[in-house]
C-alpha cells in the first residue's frame, strides 16, 4: 500500500472509532507502530488545521475541526498524491482504460499511457491477472489489434470501485440539485465516513457507466431494505440527469454501502430459507451429527442474507489479530466450509474464504445448543469490545434462551481452563473480524474443548506477548555464567543506563532494593522490580536462554528471570498489562520459561553480558 492510501487508511479508521491502539493501527494497516507514528506526524505537520490525533493510554482518537476540508481530504487530496511508482496506481489506470473502451486497446497506448515499457507493462499484467480473477474478469487479447476487458457490468464497476477510485480521481461534475439532495440524505442520516465515501462512489459510478447496463440477474441473491432506499426526489433528479429512469439493478448498486454496512432489522427470504434447510439436510447426512432443520435453517437465514450480500458485492474482510487459527482444524470448520461450498453450487456467487471462519461461529452454537440442551452458564473469552459483547450477548440468547447467565472474560487474563470448565456448561473465545471498508463486528466464535485448549493457550500468550511488545520496551538479556547473579544485574544496570534506557537514579534505587530484600523465589525465579518517577514507559527484561546456570552469592541458583522497570504514573490499560504481566509470570506452570508464558518472541533486543 503507497503512504498516501496508508493515510486514508490511518484517517478512516480513526473516523470510525472513538479511540484506536497501536496494535488494532498496526494489524489493519499491515505496518509497524513506528510507520504508525510517522504517518500521523506527516498528517499533522500538513493538516493540524483540519483535524488533530490525540493519544491518551495507548490509544489514539481523532477529532476533526473542519467537517468538508476532512471529506475533500480523504475523498480527493490524498488521491492526488500518489505517482506512478505506486504499482497500484499504474493498475488502476491500466485498468480504467479498458473500463472506459467499449473495444479493445493496443498495448503501446496503454504503455505510453502509464509511463512504462511494452516489457514493463507485460510484467505488470501478469499480476493484475491475479486480481482480475478475484472478480471474474478477464483479459482479452488479438495479434495486432490489443487488449479486452471481459466479465459483467457489476463486476467491472466493482473493480472500478475498489482498484480505481482508491488510486485515482474521477473528474465527473454531478449536477448541483442532485448533489444538495445527496448532501441533505448523508448528514440527515449521519453515516460513517467510509459508508458515505463508498456510497458517493456508487453514485458517480452510476452516472459514470450509465450506458453501460447492469443484468438484473447479478443481484438475483442480493437483497435490500426499502427503510434504507433513497428519497423519491433523488431518483427523479438523477433521472432527469442521466435522461431516463433508473433500472432496479441501479438502484440497488447505488444504496449497496447502506443495505450492507447498515442492515437493522430482521429479514426473511423464503427462497433462503429452504436454501438453508436444504443444505442442512445434507450437512446432517454429510456428518451425522443431529441438527434441528426447520429451527436451525432458521436461526441461519440472517446470517445467509448477509453472507450473500457481501459476496455479491464483493465486500473484503481482513482478520483482526491472530485469532482465525483458533478454528482452523475445529469440526466448525469443516462443517462450515462443506456448508459454503453447497451455497456456492446453488447460486453461483463467489464467497470469500473470510465467511467460512464466521459461519462456523454459528455452526459452533447450533451444535453446542443440540449436544448440550440445558445450558445455564455460558462464557465468552475476548477482547473485542463493547459493541461486540453486545452483539454476541444478543446472539447467544437467541440460541439458548434469555435465562443463560452469559459473563464476558479478558482474553488473556482468565481463571485456568480447568477451573472454567467447573464453572461454565460452554465457553467460548471470540474471532473478531472487520470488513476492508466499512468497519463493523461481525460475530465469529470458536467453542473451547478439553482438545483444544493448549492450542488456545498457546494464542492467547501469543496476543499477550503482542500487547507487551506493542507498550513497553523488550530485552532479551544472555547472563554471563561466568560471574554471580549480583554481578551480573549490576553489569547489566551499566548497559541499560549508558543506553539511555533509565537514569543513574534508577540504578542506585534498584541496587539498594535489591541488597535490602533480593526479589528471588524459592523455586529459584528472580523478578527485580523499580518503579520510577523519571520511566515514560514499562521496560521488561526476560532471559533469552532457559534454564542456565547462574548463582548468587549465598549459592542459590537462579533458573529463570524477569526484570521489571515500571513508570511511576500508569492508565488503566498499563496497569491492567502489568497485572497480566506479573499474573502469568507467577501463575502459570513453572515448568515453562517466563518468556514463554508471556508469549514473548524470539526478535526482540538483546543485550549480552558474556565477554
Amino acid at each position: 500500500m503507497s503512504l498516501e492510501l496508508n493515510k486514508k487508511a490511518l484517517l478512516y479508521q480513526l473516523s470510525s472509532h472513538a479511540s484506536v491502539s497501536y496494535e488494532v493501527l498496526s494489524d489493519r494497516l499491515q505496518c509497524s507502530r513506528r510507520t504508525l507514528k510517522l504517518l500521523i506526524e506527516s498528517l499533522l505537520y500538513s493538516y493540524d488545521h483540519i483535524f488533530s490525533i490525540q493519544e491518551v493510554g495507548g490509544k489514539l482518537s481523532l477529532r476533526i475541526h473542519d467537517e468538508e476540508a476532512f471529506k475533500v481530504l480523504v475523498t480527493e487530496d490524498l488521491l492526488l498524491s500518489t505517482d506512478l511508482n505506486s504499482f497500484h496506481k499504474r493498475q488502476a489506470i491500466f485498468f480504467r482504460i479498458l473500463l472506459e473502451a467499449d473495444g479493445y486497446v493496443s498495448a503501446d497506448t496503454i504503455a505510453d499511457e502509464v509511463g512504462i515499457s511494452r516489457r514493463s507493462l507485460s510484467r505488470d499484467i501478469n499480476r493484475m491477472k491475479m486480481v482480475l480473477e478475484t472478480y471474474q474478469l478477464k483479459l482479452v487479447s488479438k495479434t495486432g489489434v490489443g487488449i479486452q476487458l471481459v466479465g459483467s457490468e457489476l463486476a467491472k464497476r466493482l473493480l472500478y470501485l475498489y482498484e480505481v477510485m482508491d488510486y485515482l480521481e474521477t473528474k465527473l461534475e454531478l449536477p448541483k440539485d442532485l448533489m444538495e439532495t445527496y448532501t441533505d440524505f448523508v448528514q440527515h442520516h449521519r453515516f460513517p465516513i467510509d459508508v458515505e465515501r463508498t456510497f458517493h462512489s456508487t453514485l458517480l459510478l452510476t452516472v459514470l457507466r450509465r450506458h453501460h447496463p447492469l443484468d438484473e440477474a447479478d443481484f438475483t441473491w442480493f437483497t435490500s431494505q426499502q427503510s434504507l432506499d433513497l428519497p423519491a426526489i433523488f431518483y427523479d433528479i438523477l433521472s432527469y440527469f442521466m435522461e431516463r429512469p433508473l433500472t432496479k439493478a441501479e438502484q440497488i448498486f447505488l444504496t449497496f454501502p447502506m443495505q450492507l454496512g447498515l442492515l437493522p432489522a430482521e429479514i426473511a427470504r423464503i427462497e433462503i430459507l429452504e436454501m438453508a434447510e436444504t443444505i442442512l439436510r445434507q450437512t446432517v447426512q454429510e456428518f451425522g451429527i443431529t441438527l434441528d432443520i426447520r429451527e436451525s435453517g432458521q436461526v441461519l437465514q440472517r446470517h445467509l442474507v448477509y453472507m450473500l450480500n457481501r459476496s455479491v458485492m464483493k465486500w473484503r474482510f481482513e482478520e483482526v489479530s491472530l485469532r482465525e487459527q483458533l478454528i482452523q482444524s475445529s469440526f466448525s470448520k469443516i462443517v462450515s466450509q462443506f456448508f459454503v461450498d453447497r451455497v456456492v453450487e446453488i447460486t453461483g456467487v463467489a464467497v470469500s474464504e473470510k465467511e467460512v471462519v464466521l459461519l462456523a461461529a454459528w455452526m459452533e452454537l447450533l451444535m453446542a445448543r443440540k449436544s448440550k440442551p440445558l445450558i445455564g452458564r455460558v462464557a465468552v473469552i475476548t477482547q473485542s469490545g463493547q459493541s461486540f459483547n453486545y452483539l454476541v450477548e444478543t446472539q447467544i440468547r437467541q440460541i439458548f434462551g434469555e435465562a443463560v447467565q452469559l459473563d464476558f472474560l479478558d482474553f488473556v487474563n482468565h481463571l485456568p481452563y480447568e477451573e472454567l470448565n467447573k464453572h461454565y456448561d460452554l465457553i467460548f473465545t471470540d474471532n473478531l473480524m472487520y470488513s476492508q471498508t466499512l468497519f463493523q463486528p461481525f460475530l465469529s466464535l470458536s467453542l473451547v474443548t478439553k482438545e483444544n485448549q493448549a492450542e488456545r493457550e498457546a494464542l492467547e500468550r501469543t496476543v499477550l506477548g503482542r500487547k507487551i511488545e506493542m507498550y513497553s520496551r523488550v530485552i532479551n538479556l544472555v547472563f554471563d555464567e561466568q560471574v554471580t547473579y549480583e554481578e551480573n544485574i549490576e553489569n547489566l544496570l551499566k548497559v541499560m543506563e549508558s543506553q539511555g534506557l533509565i537514569s543513574s537514579e534508577a540504578v542506585e534505587k534498584l541496587k539498594a532494593k535489591e541488597a535490602k530484600n533480593p526479589a528471588i523465589s524459592e523455586d529459584g525465579y528472580a523478578f527485580p522490580h523499580l518503579t520510577d518517577a523519571s520511566l515514560n514507559q514499562l521496560i521488561v527484561v526476560v532471559a533469552a536462554d532457559f534454564p542456565f546456570s547462574v548463582k548468587t552469592r549465598a549459592g542459590q541458583s537462579i533458573r529463570d528471570f524477569i526484570l521489571l522497570f515500571v513508570p511511576m504514573e500508569l492508565d488503566d490499560f498499563n496497569q491492567d498489562l502489568l497485572f497480566k504481566i506479573f499474573d502469568n509470570t507467577f501463575r502459570m506452570s513453572s515448568e515453562t520459561h517466563i518468556k514463554e508464558r508471556l508469549g514473548l518472541s524470539h526478535s526482540s533486543d538483546t543485550i549480552r553480558l558474556s565477554k
